[in-house]
């Protein structure tokens, strides 16, 4: 798009410098073309630089910054989406819900740090423990869900089961392990 606009500005300028009737002398010209070519960079620059902000803006309205999972907001995006192509394809759609056992205590005795290494390490089992077309969701607070689509009953439990296991497993706060509760 930018590059289109960049080859209009540009034959509009040459267009208008080669008409007499507007541009009479040649100091003309050169004045009218490198004013035009200058303000015609600036707008493209700005442009550019607006489009990659608003970019940004965008996933960071529809993702967690600490975990990286789809926030509230891209989760109910991403599950109608989901919802209508299961509807279409008659494949099986399932949603995985978990929480971290007594968060508010890691949080409120460690404090919010150590709460957001928390966070951090079960966002990384997750995406380590599911299939990469799952879709990764943290709403708020230590509650997060993985859709999981096209995935029988015996895989979901079986899913859910590993996912409950590494991160009782792997994931400390001080010498406590951190445990989930799993519903589907």
């Amino acid at each position: 798009r930018g590059w289109r606009a960049v080859l209009v500005s540009a034959l509009t300028i040459a267009a208008l410098a080669t008409i007499d009737t507007v541009l009479a002398t040649l100091t003309e010209k050169a004045i009218f073309v490198a004013t035009s070519l200058v303000v015609s960079l600036f707008a493209f620059v700005f442009a550019s630089r607006a489009e990659h902000q608003r970019a940004q803006l965008e996933k960071l309205a529809r993702h967690d910054p600490l975990t990286g999972a789809s926030n509230r907001r891209g989760m109910q995006e991403e599950l109608e989406v989901a919802i209508a192509a299961s509807e279409r394809n008659g494949e099986p759609l399932a949603l995985f819900v978990f929480d971290l056992d007594h968060f508010k205590q890691v949080n409120d005795s460690l404090g919010h740090d150590a709460g957001d290494r928390v966070l951090v390490q079960v966002a990384g089992i997750v995406r380590a423990s599911t299939p990469a077309d799952d879709r990764f969701f943290r709403p708020g607070g230590g509650e997060f869900e993985v859709l999981v689509p096209g995935a029988a009953a015996t895989t979901l439990f079986a899913i859910a089961e590993k996912l409950r296991h590494t991160v009782e497993n792997e994931v400390r706060c001080g010498s406590r392990p951190v445990t989930i509760s799993v519903g589907a």
